[in-house]
């Protein structure tokens, strides 16, 4: 599996969609971004001051 196979179907660019693929890789259910993008995809984004 490679993180280009990501790339067309999320429309992420590279830099997110290799973040998006080490998420599904380690099968995580979140992620821990400031970025909203993610909010479109099946996993939790939780935001560093989130974090305990």
């Amino acid at each position: 599996m490679s993180v280009a196979l990501f790339l067309e179907p999320t429309k992420l660019d590279f830099d997110k969609a290799l973040q998006y693929f080490v998420v599904k890789k380690l099968k995580t259910e979140s992620i821990v971004s400031f970025d909203r993008d993610f909010d479109n995809f099946n996993l939790q984004r939780l935001e560093p001051n989130q974090i305990i």
